[in-house]
C-alpha cells in the first residue's frame, strides 16, 4: 500500500507541474474556461429562477424578480456567445465591480461608524478606499489582471507540484532499511 502511496505522489506531482506550464504558457485558457463555466451556470440558475416564478402564488411575485432573471438569462445568453477574449476578461470584470460594491458599502459604513468611534471609521475607510481602487483597476484592466491572478494559480500549482515530487523521492528513501536497522523498534522507557 505504501508504494502505491509513493507512484501516487509522483504522478500528482507530474499533473500540478504539467498544469503549470501550460497554464504559463496560454493565461488566458484557463480564464475563458472559467467564463464560460460561469455563463453557463448563470443562464441554468436563472431559467430556473424564471420557471419558478411562474409557479409560486400570485401574492409572492415581484415583478421586479421577474424583470432581474429575464436580464440574467440575457446576459447569460449573451455570453455563452461571445468570443474566447470575452470570456477572458468576463471573470476579471465581475471580480472587479464586486470590489467596488465591497469598497463603497465600506466606504458608506465607515462614514457612519466615524461618528462614534473616530479609529474605528478611519479603518473602514481605508478598508473600503483599498477594494475601490483595486476594483476600477480590475475593470479598466480586466485581462492584465486575469492573467496576474492565473499566473499566481499556476505558480501555486508549480510548488504543490514540486513539494508531491519531492514527496515521492523522501518518502521512498525513508521507508529503505538504514545499515543499522534490523527492523525491531527500540523504544526507551523512562
Amino acid at each position: 500500500m505504501r508504494t502505491k502511496r509513493h507512484w501516487f505522489s509522483l504522478i500528482a506531482g507530474i499533473f500540478f507541474l504539467a498544469c503549470s506550464i501550460f497554464m504559463f504558457a496560454n493565461p488566458s485558457a484557463p480564464l475563458t474556461a472559467l467564463g464560460i463555466f460561469f455563463s453557463i451556470i448563470v443562464f441554468i440558475g436563472e431559467v430556473l429562477e424564471t420557471i419558478r416564478y411562474f409557479f409560486t402564488p400570485a401574492s409572492t411575485r415581484s415583478v421586479w424578480s421577474l424583470i432581474s432573471a429575464i436580464i440574467t438569462v440575457l446576459v447569460g445568453v449573451l455570453l455563452l456567445s461571445a468570443s474566447a477574449a470575452a470570456q477572458a476578461a468576463f471573470i476579471p470584470v465581475i471580480v472587479g465591480v464586486w470590489m467596488i460594491i465591497v469598497g463603497l458599502s465600506r466606504l458608506s459604513a465607515g462614514r457612519r461608524v466615524t461618528y462614534l468611534s473616530s479609529g474605528a471609521g478611519k479603518h473602514m475607510v481605508f478598508s473600503g478606499v483599498v477594494p475601490l481602487i483595486l476594483g476600477i483597476l480590475i475593470c479598466l484592466f480586466p485581462v492584465v489582471f486575469g492573467s496576474v491572478v492565473v499566473w499566481l494559480i499556476a505558480l501555486a500549482l508549480l510548488l504543490v507540484g514540486m513539494v508531491c515530487i519531492g514527496d515521492f523521492f523522501v518518502s521512498r528513501k525513508a521507508n529503505r532499511p538504514g545499515p543499522y536497522d534490523d527492523g525491531i523498534i527500540d523504544v526507551e522507557a523512562r
